[in-house]
C-alpha cells in the first residue's frame, strides 16, 4: 500500500521491486503447497486445491502475478538462481502429487511432466484473458 511518491524511499532500485514481487509470490505458492501436502487429501483433491491456489493468487493480484510469471528472468544473480531453485522445488512437488495420482489410478497414465506443464501453462495465462468487464464469475472459475 505504498504511494508512488514514497516508493523509492522504501525500495532503492527496480531490482528490489522485482525481487519483492517474485519472492513474495513464490512464498504464497510455497505456503499453499505446504498446506496441500499436509492435508491428507487424495491426489485428485490436492491437484484441485493447487489449481484453486493458482487461480486465487492470479485473480487477487493480476498485476503482481503478471510480473511474477513474465519478468522473473530479469532477476540478477544470486537472486535468479534462488528463484529458479524455489520454482523447480515447487514444480517437483506438484509433479510428485500428479505421479501419486497416476500410481493410484486416479489419473490416466500420462507423462507427469507433460501433465504438470500443461496445467501450469494454462494457469499462467489467466491474467491475460480474465477481466472483470467480461463478467466471468470468480466462483465459477474457482470451481
Amino acid at each position: 500500500n505504498l504511494k508512488a511518491s514514497s516508493l523509492y524511499s522504501h525500495i532503492k532500485a527496480k531490482e528490489e521491486i522485482l525481487q519483492k514481487i517474485c519472492f513474495d509470490n513464490a512464498s504464497h505458492f510455497t505456503q499453499g503447497m505446504d498446506t496441500v501436502e499436509k492435508s491428507g487429501q487424495s491426489p485428485e483433491e490436492k491437484v484441485r486445491a493447487l489449481l484453486r491456489l493458482h487461480l486465487e493468487i492470479a485473480l487477487d493480484d493480476p498485476t503482481s502475478i503478471t510480473v511474477f510469471n513474465d519478468e522473473w528472468k530479469h532477476l540478477e544473480e544470486p537472486h535468479l538462481t534462488r528463484f529458479l531453485n524455489l520454482r523447480r522445488d515447487y514444480e517437483n512437488r506438484f509433479r510428485t502429487i500428479i505421479q501419486e495420482g497416476i500410481a493410484s489410478g486416479v489419473f490416466r497414465s500420462v507423462d507427469p511432466t507433460v501433465a504438470l506443464f500443461t496445467l501450469l501453462s494454462s494457469l499462467r495465462w489467466i491474467h491475460y484473458w480474465h477481466r472483470p468487464s467480461r463478467k466471468i464469475d470468480r466462483e465459477a472459475l474457482l470451481r
